[in-house]
């Protein structure tokens, strides 16, 4: 990242409606297994890949330090960031790849492929589909031993609808 050139740079995607939409259509027509999860304070499981200072927030008073010659380094990304959700975004699709060794999909990046499972991903919700329910426990498992995820059981609703 340059200072001044990679200013704008904060997008984050989000899978499409319409692909939401199909994906439980299929699942749906053909009988398989949704599973809803939720990451649990996902901005902040992501490691800031750049140096971050704050100032020291109101109210805080340390033995020798002073606002005026110290802040603090962020260590974490934080939520409300110019590119706190890309920085999110692109934690979750490295592990997606790179442990779980899913595949993204060539035309939705938040749709992602493991065999015959789909995950489906929504800033910090996402949906498990599969024809089997223990393959989606298997998911599970895994995605619980790289992030702090809350299993919100078979999808009746989805972001609110």
């Amino acid at each position: 990242m340059i200072k001044g050139i990679h200013y704008q740079e904060t997008y984050s995607p989000v899978v499409s409606w319409q692909n939401i939409r199909l994906f439980l259509i299929l699942a749906a027509l053909n009988n398989w297994h949704t599973t809803q999860i939720d990451f649990v304070m996902a901005y902040t499981q992501a490691i800031l890949n750049k140096p971050v200072y704050m100032q020291l927030p109101p109210g805080v008073h340390l033995p020798q330090l002073s606002k005026d010659t110290h802040c603090l380094r962020i260590l974490r990304n934080i939520y409300g960031g110019k590119d706190s959700g890309r920085i999110w975004f692109q934690h979750l699709r490295s592990k997606l790849l790179d442990v779980l060794k899913f595949q993204q999909s060539a035309f939705d990046e938040c749709v992602f492929y493991h065999n015959t499972t789909i995950f489906i991903v929504y800033t910090d919700d996402g949906i498990l589909i599969d024809p089997c329910m223990e393959t989606i426990n298997h998911r599970i498992r895994d995605f619980k031993a790289l992030f702090e995820i809350e299993v919100q059981g078979n999808l009746h609703e989805y972001l609110g609808i």
